[in-house]
């Protein structure tokens, strides 16, 4: 299993996950998160070496909600010049604010129903 763990190095960005336990093939999408959102030269040239493009921009373009810095996420959008709605990248972008209407409008947007406690009333 050693050939799919990421490189000890790697573990700066995966710093609350235990290596070991770390697939490279099935982490791929945390494993880019983590690695494009806080990573250094180094971090950023393995990932680059090790997954496509196509992988790449399709975490970029999909991003986990509120794991994102603002400016890294709109850095890799634009190096790989890519159209992202502004309500995904909103969503993407990690902020300790509550954004009740960003948030109602995502679920709305996919489809998810919030349970009446969760949502605001019509005055807030």
């Amino acid at each position: 299993m050693s050939g799919k763990l990421p490189p000890q190095f790697m573990q700066v960005v995966l710093w609350s996950y235990d290596l070991a336990k770390i697939d490279r093939d099935q982490d791929w999408k945390l494993i880019i998160t983590q690695g494009l959102n806080f990573g250094s030269e180094q971090v950023v040239s393995w990932i680059k070496e090790n997954y496509s493009d196509d992988q790449i921009k399709y975490v970029v373009t999909h991003p986990t909600r509120g794991m994102w810095f603002r400016e890294r996420l709109q850095k890799w959008v634009t190096y790989f010049d890519l159209i992202l709605d502004p309500l995904i990248f909103e969503i993407g972008v990690r902020d300790l604010n509550p954004r009740p209407v960003l948030t109602e409008a995502y679920f709305d947007r996919i489809g998810v129903k919030l349970p009446v406690k969760y949502v605001r009333k019509k005055n807030d």
